[in-house]
């Protein structure tokens, strides 16, 4: 792994940290800090460039050597971005929930999940619709809005409806550890837990007899 917040970020080093990933099947590591350490590599050139001191050969040569670096992380992020994707269909062909996204920078977690978020919507509307014997889904909102509670164990529990806002519920059976519609991770949940959740899964609980609404008086 590159200590991108102790080494100087070169061209020569951006070449290496690309030709690595290339020649790699797995995401490799590295440093937490690079997209920050980039940005100002970037606004150091970019400034170099329209300093009015800087001769218009020294400026020629950074706009080329800008270019170059922009080609780079722009196939770098091409790279890497296809292996993040691979990972999410990964996860939801196995349904495992021992993925390592420790290479994962903090800004392509957000990438992971909404791939993954998103993915698994349309396969629940459409596969899970065909193998029920009804039509897929094909429209975004029904696709959105159709997405089932999926335990970790694997079992779907009800489809959530579009509700908002938050209810209190106090749970009258057992509920395992189960996904929210976006990817968040409730329970699990023992007889007589008392928890605040959102109000569609509240209410999907409460019609499937493992919870009822806490009532303020």
């Amino acid at each position: 792994m590159y200590n991108l917040s102790e080494i100087s970020i070169t061209y020569d080093l951006l070449f290496d940290v690309l030709r690595i990933e290339k020649s790699r099947e797995e995401l490799q590591k590295l440093d937490d800090k690079f997209y920050a350490n980039v940005v100002d590599y970037l606004n150091i050139k970019e400034s170099f460039i329209t300093n009015p001191a800087t001769s218009n050969s020294e400026r020629e040569l950074t706009k080329i050597q800008l270019n170059n670096v922009k080609k780079l992380l722009l196939e770098l992020y091409d790279r890497r971005e296809k292996k993040i994707i691979s990972l999410a269909i990964y996860k939801i062909k196995t349904g495992s929930e021992v993925i390592n996204t420790e290479s994962l920078l903090a800004e392509e977690k957000y990438l992971f999940e909404s791939v993954y978020s998103q993915l698994f919507k349309y396969r629940s509307a459409i596969i899970t619709n065909i193998n029920s014997g009804k039509m897929p889904v094909m429209d975004n909102k029904t696709a959105y809005d159709t997405l089932e509670i999926k335990s970790i164990n694997g079992k779907s529990e009800d489809k959530i409806l579009d509700d908002n806002g938050i209810k209190s519920v106090r749970f009258i059976k057992p509920v395992p550890k189960f996904l929210g519609s976006e990817l968040e991770t409730y329970g699990p949940f023992d007889e007589n837990d008392i928890a605040s959740l959102p109000s569609k899964i509240a209410n999907i609980l409460i019609k499937k007899d493992r919870a009822e609404e806490m009532r303020v008086n």
